[in-house]
């Protein structure tokens, strides 16, 4: 009985804890108990501080989800969560873009900044970071603010 009680626990402990991020300062996407690399790209930027455009290649990202709402777990090492944007991407002659003073445009469907973001540690430097509102199908990437990496996925 103690040793099947001893089982249990540990058990139980393993399924709370949940899968862990294998490599630092990257974010995986969180499926039931499967974690999913972001695809991390470098950001080209152009443009004046008031009208940015940051591009990265290609037209869709190879790190793909279903969920509305997606959850990341990340490990930090030299890149604080804290520091994570949230922003979609338009497509554009096989690159994906997000224009600053575009996404200002009243007459935009976009929000004119990235989208909001809700942080949450779950222990051993491991933060969870979930979208803060319902996602539209698209291109989308978390940058660290002031970052030239871009941690890119897409929401199908």
């Amino acid at each position: 009985m103690g040793l099947f009680a001893f089982s249990a626990c540990a058990l139980f402990a393993q399924q709370k804890s949940g899968p862990k991020p294998t490599q630092t300062d990257l974010p995986y996407l969180l499926e039931a108990d499967k974690l999913i690399p972001t695809e991390a790209q470098t950001v080209t930027r152009s443009g004046s501080k008031d009208d940015e455009t940051l591009s990265v290649k290609g037209s869709a990202s190879k790190a793909r989800t279903p969920l509305p709402e997606p959850i990341f777990l990340f490990s930090a090492g030299k890149i604080s969560p804290e520091n994570f944007e949230l922003i979609r991407f338009q497509v554009s002659s096989s690159q994906r873009q997000w224009n600053r003073k575009q996404q200002s445009n009243p007459n935009s469907i976009e929000p004119d900044e990235p989208l909001r973001l809700t942080l949450r540690p779950v222990g051993n430097g491991v933060t969870r970071i979930e979208a803060a509102e319902m996602l539209s199908p698209g291109e989308y990437a978390l940058m660290p603010r002031g970052g030239d990496t871009a941690f890119c996925f897409t929401v199908f």
